[in-house]
Parts: C-alpha cells; sequence; structure tokens
C-alpha cells in the first residue's frame, strides 16, 4: 500500500512537473512556427502538438512572415510578399486514453512577384487550406498511438510559361504515429508520418479552360522535448518532406515548376520557466539546400535564430515570439538570387476547459 502511494505521488508530482515544463514549449511557438520558406512553399509545418495538451483544450494561432528575396542577376527589387499563417485547434479528451483532435492549417503557400529585372512579369500567388482529424489512444508503458484523415484544398494563379488560375478538389491522406512519454521529466519523442494527397486541379490556362494533377508530398515528422535541469527543457523538431519528383504539369504547355530534391529541416531550442505565469525560449533552424530554387520558391535552405515567450493565468495560455531567418542563396535558372532573409512574427492562445 505504501509503495502504492508514494508511485501515485510520483506519478502526481511527474504530470505537475511535466504540466510547469510544457509551458515553455509554448513561447517557442512563434520561433518554430513561421517557416518561411522551409522546403520552398511548405509554411505550416504540418504540428499535430496539440494531441499532448491536458484535458479539452481550444486554440487560435496567427504569424505573419515578412520576406525579402531579391537577386543580383534576376530581379534586383524585393520579389516576395509579406504573408499570413492562421491556425485553429481543438481537442477533446474522451475518457482517460482516448482523445480527438481537429486541426486547421495553411500547409503550402507561395506570394512572389517580379516587378523588374529579366524575370519581370512572373508571379505566383498560391494559398491551401487543411483540416485533420486525429485520435490518440495511450497504450502502457508510456507509449501511445496516434492517427486520422487529412483534407487539402489548393489554389492560386501563376505566370511563367503560360497563365495558369485554378483550384483543387478536396484530397485525402492519412497521418499515422507513435509517441513515448516520461511525464516525471517531460519526456515526450513523437514521430508522425503524412501521406502524399493527390489533387485535381481544374482552372485556365492561357484563358482557356484545363484540368490537370498534382501530387503534394509525403512528410515525416519527428518531434522531442525532455527536462533537463529544474524548470528547463530541452525541444525540437525534424521535419522530411519528400519534394523530389514532385512538379507541377498541365497537358498544353507542360511543366510550370518541378522540385528536384527532398528537404529536411531541423529546430533545437531551450526553454526556461522563471516563475508561475512566465516562460520564455530560444530557437536554432536549420535546412541544407543544394543551391537551386524554383519559380514558387527563389531559395534554398535556411538558417534561423528566434525568441519567444508565454504567460499562463488559470487555464488561459498566451504565447509569443519573433524569428529571423537567413535564407539561403539559390539559382533559377541561369539566374542568382541572393542576400536574402525573413522575419516572422507569431501569436498564439490557448484555453484548457
Amino acid at each position: 500500500m505504501i509503495k502504492r502511494l508514494l508511485n501515485k505521488y510520483k506519478y502526481t508530482q511527474g504530470r505537475e512537473n511535466m504540466k510547469h515544463l510544457l509551458m515553455m514549449t509554448a513561447a517557442s511557438f512563434a520561433v518554430t512556427a513561421t517557416s518561411a520558406f522551409a522546403g520552398g512553399i511548405d509554411r505550416s509545418g504540418q504540428s499535430v502538438g496539440i494531441i499532448f495538451e491536458d484535458g479539452d483544450y481550444a486554440e487560435f494561432s496567427v504569424g505573419v512572415v515578412s520576406p525579402d528575396v531579391s537577386g543580383a542577376t534576376a530581379s534586383p527589387s524585393d520579389a516576395t510578399g509579406t504573408y499570413n499563417q492562421i491556425g485553429l485547434g481543438y481537442k477533446k479528451q474522451i475518457n482517460d486514453d482516448f482523445s480527438l483532435s481537429l486541426i486547421y492549417d495553411q500547409p503550402y503557400g507561395a506570394k512572389i512577384r517580379y516587378v523588374d529585372g529579366l524575370f519581370v512579369g512572373g508571379f505566383a500567388n498560391i494559398s491551401s487550406d487543411s483540416f485533420t482529424v486525429l485520435g490518440r489512444y495511450k497504450l502502457n508503458n508510456g507509449f501511445s498511438v496516434h492517427g486520422g484523415l487529412r483534407a487539402l484544398q489548393v489554389s492560386g494563379e501563376l505566370a511563367s510559361i503560360g497563365l495558369l488560375e485554378a483550384s483543387s478538389d478536396w484530397g485525402f491522406g492519412g497521418v499515422v504515429g507513435v509517441a513515448y512519454e516520461k511525464p516525471e521529466i517531460a519526456l515526450r519523442v513523437a514521430l508522425t508520418y503524412s501521406t502524399s494527397i493527390d489533387q485535381d486541379f481544374t482552372g485556365t490556362e492561357n484563358f482557356a479552360p484545363t484540368s490537370f494533377s498534382m501530387e503534394m508530398p509525403n512528410s515525416i515528422n519527428l518531434d522531442f522535448q525532455s527536462g533537463v535541469a529544474k524548470d528547463t527543457l530541452v525541444f525540437g523538431s525534424i521535419r522530411h518532406v519528400f519534394w523530389e519528383g514532385i512538379n507541377l504539369t498541365t497537358p498544353v504547355l507542360g511543366t510550370y515548376v518541378a522540385f528536384d530534391e527532398d528537404t529536411t529541416s531541423y529546430t533545437l531550442g531551450v526553454g526556461r520557466r522563471l516563475n508561475e505565469n512566465w516562460s520564455v525560449a530560444a530557437t536554432l533552424g536549420y535546412e541544407g539546400g543544394d543551391g537551386t530554387g524554383t519559380s514558387l520558391g527563389p531559395t534554398s535552405g535556411y538558417r534561423s535564430i528566434g525568441i519567444g515567450g508565454s504567460y499562463t493565468k488559470d487555464n488561459m495560455k498566451i504565447s509569443a515570439g519573433v524569428r529571423y531567418v537567413d535564407i539561403g542563396d539559390a539559382t533559377v535558372g541561369p539566374f542568382l538570387f541572393d542576400g536574402n532573409n525573413a522575419i516572422g512574427v507569431g501569436v498564439k492562445v490557448g484555453f484548457t476547459f
């Protein structure tokens, strides 16, 4: 009996320690979520972190990314525009072991306009919407499994070899993953795989009706965190997206965009709880590249640094942060884009009830 009570006390204290340390992951929101040209048009990172929140939970997030991408031999003026990111999430705890979550994000996008230089007149304005329904079931010994369905819709306009304007039907794919947790040290490792999604487009090409298909890539996300000292948490992620071989090709004019390499993005951060209400975090980010870009994203890889903070009061949690991104140089055809950077700012509000 005494041993059982001690184990229960240890578990309760561990859960409380994890709750306090998780305040710091909220502080990292803006510095990890504003991906800013990751993988060319990969924006949200398709996080499933909401499934690990305690109890019933809802959140809203908004981010603003302001990139500056220009070229010494291509387009001397800034070819990119500021864009916004919005996210919504809701998690329902059905019982002690099973929960359901609904996530809305905007996983892909591009905002490019070449106002002068050799690419003058070219532009791309692409947006996307995605809804993900996920279930999570806790197993024994700290393990859990999660999985569900993702719906994706993409639309936009693009001018390069021709003028293309199109939108897709809703396409569907799967999400599956596994996680391990050790609450007493706030340890969590989660691996999530998302399948590719086929998109069927209809629209106009040079003002004539057109239809075509495009596959949006599959991906793998590895997210991890652990307490390393009192009130201190280390966290990070690795995201690999299978872009190689993905292309946008129409039956009339041919290939507008072709991706020739996969991308892998890395994030590593540390968070510190200052008191019962305030936490801060800092992150470093990296994505390699081979120095080539596309007309949708004339960049290749990045390095980033970010800072954030969170405030927790009763059932409310507010986090905000800023991220500076040193965007890698890239060539598109024979033209070089260099000296690129971006600033991302984000805010997230969450409620537990």
